[in-house]
């Protein structure tokens, strides 16, 4: 089927149920898509999840350590 521009004609033809799900002609319109993960990808997302969370949790530190010698070796009045 080609596609079509919405007209204000043709406007009618939307429609809302009581839960706020959109139709078209009576037939609803998929408005969300679900994403699958294999037992492997989400283990591995897991895993990559972790190591970006270590890293930034090891830059903190580096970032802190960084400071306190930075102001340990700062002459004070």
């Amino acid at each position: 089927m080609a596609r079509q521009k919405i007209t204000p004609d043709n406007l009618d033809d939307l429609e809302l149920d009581e839960k706020g799900r959109l139709y078209w002609r009576g037939e609803p319109i998929i408005t969300d898509a679900r994403l699958a993960l294999s037992k492997f990808q989400s283990l591995l997302a897991g895993i990559v999840g972790l190591a970006a969370f270590l890293g930034g949790l090891g830059a903190c530190v580096q970032g802190v350590i960084a400071l306190l010698q930075y102001l340990n070796s700062c002459p004070c009045p």
